[in-house]
């Protein structure tokens, strides 16, 4: 990106800032600061450096003021034409606006080694921790004399899907959006007998609640056993999408009050996607919510259900249709479960892979494209899964509730959704993954022909999907319908638009884009056409 470029990606965060309300501003900058408190490192620091500050100057001497008797926290001052460290004397010391000591006394700190954490603001921040800097500034010359583990901060309307780095653009070891995600979901891959009760050791509870379906009951529970969890605390419901309703959501509530589970139980959903989906939804409005933990069980729960906090089930026909969003504490990995999953389900969740692929990297798209499905490399799958849920991850700390840049992760789900609702009232159970491959499909052929998708990436991803995931059968005569059912579609602003997400290429995402109904009707004609329908 030349600085040409970066001064108008600049201007525009500082104008996507600028038009947030004063009381915005406060709310954002108020979760910000909850995050940094609970962040591990700012917990153990000692010497904490805190550079100046939130955009447009969010008055932070609150926290200052609130941290400095147990933490040393030191500012940076502008002295003439240098840039030094100084130890905070109190507010009497600091003037309005900015962290600059008035009448400076005593020697500059120059023991940088003690330092153990630098909060750093930017103009912008990737979610991949690159600081976009002004190329001149004195913090620019100063961070990288910095080895104190660093913290960006900053606000959702800062976000830059990529920062390419020139040699003044310092990395962060994490970035804080000040969203509800920053503290959300430890996710950890290994054996499930060592990682849980590592997990649950670290937790005051006063019960544990495991909610299974008639599968995970049978073929994963075992797993649990050292825990001496009560029989009487496992909750079984039906297998099987078309039973993520109301009934069962009510069948766990009752479980739960009946068997004295309060806000500080806990709830294990041990499952697939309908189960932490379904339970979810259930721990987090039973007593207005208790604290629950993801175990997924299968490819499509650990790529993508489980991970980024939605809950909900079906209702009326729709898919998702009530639920909310309310992060897991932790997602617990055991790729072991993967080994037991036949060839329908493991494509089932290949399909978000091959989705997290599309929309974020040729690096990611091409490790998709060199997997091997009908030769299972089991060692090689947890790198990939551990890449694929990071794409989702990344997305959903910076938007966890969907106002923006986190409608990427609903590529091919708006006629995916549509042929999924469809199977529903046809008495036909499709599995999630394959209707999201199938909408992929034809918002391909939509991303290729609105947004200029290139060819031979179209082609390639078309091929893909019609050699593993086979087809929905439908005519012309149910176009009216699937449409219909598209005008539900959660992206949707209610005002008859049916709003997709499309790709300009790999990676270049395009939220928001109208697509009007004889594309529609074109793309599905394109759906039938591939497939041989």
């Amino acid at each position: 990106m030349t600085n040409d470029r970066k001064a108008i990606l600049r201007k525009s965060i500082k104008a996507s800032v600028k038009a947030l309300s004063d009381a915005e501003k406060a709310a954002r900058a108020s979760q910000v600061w909850a995050s940094v408190e609970k962040d591990p490192r700012f917990v153990s620091a000692k010497y904490v450096l805190l550079f100046w500050s939130l955009p447009d100057e969010v008055d932070t001497h609150a926290f200052v003021e609130k941290w400095h008797t147990e933490k040393h926290i030191l500012l940076p001052v502008v002295i003439g034409d240098t840039l030094e460290i100084r130890s905070y004397k109190g507010m009497e010391s600091m003037r309005k606006g900015a962290f600059d000591i008035l009448e400076p006394t005593g020697e500059p700190f120059l023991d940088y080694p003690l330092i153990d954490l630098a909060i750093v603001p930017g103009v912008g921040f990737d979610a991949s921790g690159n600081r976009l800097g002004r190329g001149k500034g004195y913090y620019d010359r100063l961070l990288p004399q910095l080895q104190a583990y660093k913290i960006g901060v900053c606000f959702p309307e800062q976000y830059v899907s990529a920062v390419p780095t020139e040699p003044w653009d310092s990395k962060m070891d994490k970035v804080i959006f000040g969203t509800i995600m920053d503290n959300e979901q430890v996710i950890k891959l290994g054996r499930l007998e060592q990682i849980l009760p590592e997990e649950l050791g670290n937790r005051s509870l006063d019960s544990v609640f495991v909610l299974t379906d008639e599968n995970t009951h049978r073929l994963c529970l075992g797993k649990l056993s050292g825990l001496g969890i009560p029989a009487s605390n496992v909750i079984c419901i039906k297998a099987g999408d078309d039973n993520k309703d109301v009934e069962a959501l009510a069948s766990v509530w009752s479980h739960l009050s009946q068997h004295g589970a309060t806000r500080k139980s806990l709830m294990i959903n041990l499952g697939g996607g309908m189960v932490t989906d379904l339970g979810g939804f259930a721990a987090s409005t039973f007593k207005r919510g208790m604290d629950y933990i993801n175990v997924p069980t299968t490819l499509l729960g650990t790529i993508d259900a489980a991970v980024g906090g939605k809950t909900g089930i079906n209702f009326g026909g729709l898919k998702n249709e009530v639920g909310v969003i309310n992060p897991s504490r932790s997602v617990l990995i055991d790729v072991d479960f993967l080994r037991t999953l036949d060839k329908e389900n493991f494509l089932s969740g290949f399909a978000e892979m091959i989705k997290h692929g599309l929309i974020s990297s040729r690096e990611v798209w091409n490790h998709i494209l060199q997997f091997d499905l009908d030769q299972i490399d089991y060692n090689a799958l947890p790198s990939l899964v551990e890449e694929s849920i990071q794409v989702k991850r990344d997305i959903v700390r910076v938007d966890p509730t969907e106002k923006g840049i986190r409608k990427a992760l609903n590529f091919g789900h708006t006629v995916g959704h549509a042929f999924e609702s469809y199977a529903i009232q046809q008495n036909e159970t499709k599995l999630h993954g394959y209707a999201v491959a199938w909408g992929m499909l034809a918002e391909l052929y939509l991303s290729y022909k609105l947004v200029g998708f290139p060819k031979e990436d179209f082609l390639q991803a078309v091929s893909l999907i019609k050699e593993h995931y086979g087809s929905l059968y439908i005519t012309c005569k149910e176009y009216d319908l699937l449409y219909e059912l598209m005008t539900h579609d959660k992206k949707n602003e209610g005002d008859g638009r049916i709003l997709f997400t499309l790709l300009g290429g790999i990676g270049d995402i395009r939220i928001n884009t109208n697509v009007e109904k004889k594309d529609i009707f074109e793309a599905l004609d394109f759906y039938r056409d591939t497939l041989g329908i």
